[in-house]
């Protein structure tokens, strides 16, 4: 009798055990965390990728990598002048890098194809606040697998991609945004590679 409460005592003493550790952890803001609130329009892109050394344009000519031009969350969308949906969605990305860009969130927009004329012109029409740089021979709009406009992608600090998204969105609607603030709010535990790591792929 005495060994069968032994056999049944050991194994609640040792799940006694792990459900305090469990709750230590959840009440110190430890390893276990809350998932993000929901925004199911996101594909998520599982593992990540590492965006690699992207050679873009600006307006002015210029050569420029795109890991080098933000530090922080960025939102990549790829447009073009002739593209409806774009044109609407616009202002919605210039009222969320407004809203978003000194707290950590980049909105970058990537031109697919197009003259730096023609992107001059739509946006002396339709102006925006954020950096606009050129894919001239759509390098990397192949990589991304651009075929609708259009598209969207989210980069970590890190600079890896971790969902993306098609067709134009609502971008300040209250979803968006709570994922938005969890993913502002929990930046540390997002940067999961260094500099160096980074730079072996280049």
């Amino acid at each position: 009798m005495k060994r069968s409460a032994e056999f049944f005592l050991f194994p609640a003493l040792i799940l006694m055990i792990g459900l305090l550790v469990l709750y230590g952890l959840k009440s110190r803001g430890g390893a276990l965390r809350s998932a993000p609130p929901n925004w199911p329009k996101w594909v998520q892109i599982d593992p990540p990728k590492l965006l690699y050394d992207a050679r873009l344009t600006n307006l002015k000519g210029t050569e420029i990598f795109l890991h080098e031009t933000f530090d922080q969350w960025a939102l990549l969308n790829f447009w073009r002048t002739d593209c409806a949906p774009c044109k609407r969605e616009m202002p919605l990305l210039e009222k969320l890098h407004q809203g978003y860009s000194a707290r950590g969130l980049k909105v970058i927009g990537i031109n697919k194809g197009e003259s730096a004329e023609q992107v001059e012109q739509f946006l002396r029409e339709n102006p925006v606040s954020f950096p606009i740089y050129l894919d001239l021979e759509e390098h990397l709009s192949k990589i991304f697998d651009i075929y609708v406009v259009p598209s969207s992608f989210l980069v970590r600090p890190d600079k890896y991609i971790i969902a993306s998204v098609f067709g134009i969105q609502k971008w300040m609607d209250d979803d968006f945004r709570a994922y938005v603030n969890y993913l502002l709010r929990n930046t540390e535990q997002q940067k999961a590679t260094t500099q160096q790591e980074y730079e072996r792929f280049r």
